[in-house]
């Protein structure tokens, strides 16, 4: 007896997972978006939010 087949979730291919180059989307003014130089600022955080509303949500 092993596990019906609608019970086990899918795991999505490779291609199906969406990624974002936050490095890209911070690096040309890091200083503008950190307030320690390491982590995000709310400003950065706010840059890291629309890439990947852009990337989930392409127009």
């Amino acid at each position: 007896m092993g596990i019906p087949e609608t019970h086990v979730p899918k795991t999505p291919r490779l291609e199906e997972v969406p990624l974002v180059d936050i490095h890209r989307v911070l690096k040309r003014h890091w200083s503008d978006f950190s307030i320690d130089g390491v982590h995000p600022d709310r400003r950065g955080y706010r840059q890291i939010a629309d890439a990947w509303f852009k990337t989930l949500f392409p127009q």
